[in-house]
């Protein structure tokens, strides 16, 4: 695959050529990325080495499952974010990255491997105008730890990709000044249910009022109770009561 910009050497690209056929893939996807295709090699080898952890000296028969595990994860990426193909790896992903081992606890490789294949996309944003002040907000208005972060990332991987000003931060005042949520209430309903702040409408903030007002935790209610029909939240709500 020379020609696509992935160099082969005997000894390392086992899984770069294993990836030729996910290459072609995007660029025929994303045909603009040809003209990034010098740097193709040394950019999927990244990703390989410092994200996916593939390793060279896997080669007992028993461990073949671990090479083709390692392999998905770079096909997952490689296919559902080809638009890092294109990124400079010493001024965009490698800073990144480092950021995200850091903040997130992701020194474990098969931890990192996790994180960016659930949300490979997360390398699109900006790291000084995104990243950080998203991070630095559910550090400083909801005191996780990088632990919970990570928890966070884990449960519901896209919940990092919301807009904090749009999205995050109206959500999450409404919560605790309109709602009465305590900021612990409030930091064990995102960590329990995180994905619900994606689809977190008005109504679904009254039910989350009426549960409180119940003595119901949030971690305690099903998710389908805070988004499902009014219906169903009413009868959950009654055998609740009658428990």
């Amino acid at each position: 695959t020379s020609e696509l910009g992935v160099h082969h050497n005997d000894d390392n690209d086992v899984d770069l050529r294993r990836v030729h056929d996910d290459v072609k893939m995007v660029f025929l996807q994303s045909p603009h990325l040809l003209g990034f295709a010098n740097r193709l090699n040394s950019t999927v080898q990244f990703i390989r080495d410092e994200i996916v952890g593939c390793s060279d000296d896997i080669d007992a028969a028993d461990n073949i499952a671990v090479k083709d595990n390692q392999h998905t994860h770079l096909h997952q990426i490689v296919v559902n974010f080809p638009e890092a193909m294109g990124y400079s790896i010493e001024r965009n992903l490698r800073p990144k990255v480092e950021y995200f081992i850091q903040s997130f606890e992701l020194e474990n490789i098969e931890d990192r491997r996790i994180f960016f294949t659930n949300n490979p996309r997360i390398l699109s944003l900006s790291l000084r105008n995104n990243i950080m002040p998203k991070v630095d907000y559910f550090r400083t208005n909801l005191g996780f730890s990088k632990s919970e972060l990570k928890q966070l990332a884990f449960k519901s991987p896209t919940t990092l990709n919301l807009s904090l000003d749009r999205n995050l931060k109206p959500k999450i005042t409404f919560l605790l000044n309109r709602m009465g949520l305590s900021r612990d209430e409030l930091k064990a309903f995102v960590l329990g249910q995180s994905d619900q702040l994606d689809h977190l409408e008005i109504h679904n903030m009254r039910r989350i009022k009426i549960l409180k007002n119940e003595g119901i935790s949030l971690t305690e209610a099903p998710p389908s109770i805070i988004s499902g029909s009014d219906k169903l939240f009413k009868q959950w709500i009654e055998s609740h009561r009658n428990v």
